[in-house]
C-alpha cells in the first residue's frame, strides 16, 4: 500500500490545512476570544475541506487499485487496520479532552449541551451528526471520511468497475436523491440533521471517479484529462467559485468545486507536465503533518486567544488578525510535529510491522503447504 509516492499531494494538503487554520483563526476571535470581529481576509475553509476529500478519494482509489494489480485482490481487513492505526488514535487523543473542557466551560457562549446520543456518536467516530464540543468542531469531516471508507473498499473489491462507477455517481447525486425521497415519501426526512452530509460524500466520490477515469488508461481520455486547456479551465472555475463567495456572497456547490479540485489533483499527482508544481521541502513537511494540524488547530487557536486576552486589553489590539493568525499557525505546526514524531509515527510503524509479520506468516504457511 506504500508502493509509490505521489508528488504534489502533500503540497495540496498543505494549502488545504493552512486555508482551514487561517479561516478559523479569523472567525474564532469573536466566538472564543470575545474580540470585536474584523474580517481582514476571507478564507474559504470549506474549500480546504473539499480539497482534502478529493485528494483522499484519489489516493485511496489509487492504493486499492495498486494492491489489486500487485496481489490480485484487495485485503479489506488490512485496509481497515491501517486506517484505524492512522486515524483513530489521534482522533480520540483530540476528542477525549474536549469533553471535560466542554463541561468546565458550561457558562460560556461556546459551551455545547450534549446528551448520551452525542457521546455515543463521538465514540463511533460520527461527530458531524452529534452536538459536539466546539473544541473539536472540525472533526465532522473525519466522520464523513470514516463512514465512506467503511464501505468503499468492499465496493471496490466485489463490484465491477462499471457497477462501482454507477454507485459512486449515485453518491455524487445523493443530495438530490435524498431530497426527492424525502419530498414524496417522508417530508420530515428533509429536516433531520443529516441533510448536509450527502454533498460531502459526493466530494469524496468525485475524487474516486476521477481516479477511475484516469486508471482506464484510455489514450484519448488521458490526453484530454492532462491537457493544459482543461487544467486552466479547472483553475478558472475554482477562481470564479471563490470570487463569487467573496464578492457576491454566493457559494457554489462544493461538488462542483470538487470536480475542478479533482482535475487539479489528478494532474498534480500523475501528470509530469502538470501546471501545478508545488513539491518542495516546506510543502512536503506541512503535508506530512497536515492531519495533526487539522485536528489540533482549534486548541492552538484557543490558547493563542487566551494569551492575547492576558497581554492585550480592549475589544481589539494592533495587528490583531496578523498576530492571532501567525501565532496560531506556528503553534499548530509545533504541536503537530511533536504528535507526528512521538505519537502518530510509532503507532503507524507498529501497524506496518504487524502487516509485514502477517504477510511473512502467510508466505511461510504457503511454503509449508506446497512442501
Amino acid at each position: 500500500m506504500q508502493s509509490r509516492y505521489l508528488p504534489n499531494l502533500n503540497g495540496l494538503r498543505a494549502i488545504s490545512v493552512v486555508l482551514v487554520i487561517l479561516g478559523h483563526a479569523t472567525s474564532m476571535q469573536l466566538y472564543f476570544g470575545g474580540y470585536q470581529f474584523k474580517d481582514w481576509l476571507w478564507i474559504p475553509t470549506k474549500v480546504g475541506v473539499a480539497m482534502f476529500f478529493c485528494i483522499s478519494g484519489i489516493l485511496i482509489s489509487y492504493l486499492l487499485d495498486e494492491e489489486r494489480k500487485r496481489t490480485g485482490d484487495i485485503n479489506t481487513k488490512q485496509f481497515y487496520l491501517r486506517r484505524m492505526a492512522r486515524i483513530w488514535p489521534l482522533y480520540f487523543l483530540v476528542v477525549i479532552p474536549a469533553i471535560p473542557l466542554n463541561l468546565y466551560f458550561a457558562p460560556a457562549t461556546f459551551h455545547t449541551n450534549m446528551v448520551w446520543m452525542d457521546y455515543a456518536l463521538l465514540a463511533i467516530i460520527l461527530p458531524g451528526f452529534a452536538n459536539m464540543p466546539q473544541f473539536v468542531g472540525p472533526t465532522w469531516s473525519i466522520g464523513i471520511e470514516e463512514s465512506f471508507y467503511a464501505m468503499y473498499p468492499l465496493m471496490a473489491r466485489y463490484l465491477s468497475k462499471r457497477n462501482l462507477a454507477v454507485l459512486l455517481l449515485a453518491v455524487v447525486f445523493s443530495t438530490e436523491i435524498f431530497s426527492f425521497i424525502g419530498r414524496y415519501t417522508c417530508p420530515e426526512l428533509c429536516s433531520v440533521r443529516v441533510w448536509w452530509a450527502p454533498e460531502w460524500y459526493g466530494c469524496i466520490a468525485i475524487g474516486c471517479l476521477t481516479y477511475m477515469i484516469y486508471s482506464a488508461k484510455n489514450e484519448q481520455i488521458t490526453k484530454f484529462l492532462f491537457s493544459p486547456g482543461l487544467q486552466c479551465a479547472a483553475f478558472s472555475a475554482l477562481a470564479v467559485a471563490l470570487s463569487a463567495g467573496v464578492f457576491a456572497e454566493r457559494f457554489f456547490s462544493y461538488r462542483l468545486q470538487s470536480v475542478a479540485l479533482s482535475i487539479i489533483a489528478i494532474n498534480a499527482a500523475f501528470n509530469p507536465a502538470s501546471i501545478l508544481q508545488i513539491e518542495n521541502r516546506l510543502t512536503k513537511y506541512i503535508g506530512e503533518i497536515s492531519y495533526g494540524m487539522y485536528m489540533f488547530h482549534v486548541y492552538c487557536i484557543c490558547l493563542v486567544l487566551l494569551l492575547c486576552w492576558i497581554f492585550f486589553k480592549g475589544e481589539t489590539f494592533p495587528f490583531q488578525n496578523l498576530i492571532v493568525s501567525t501565532l496560531s499557525l506556528s503553534l499548530t505546526i509545533v504541536v503537530s510535529k511533536l504528535s507526528y514524531d512521538y505519537f502518530e509515527s510509532p503507532i503507524r510503524k507498529w501497524a506496518r510491522q504487524k502487516d509485514v509479520e502477517r504477510q511473512n506468516s502467510g508466505l511461510l504457511q504457503a511454503d509449508r503447504t506446497a512442501a
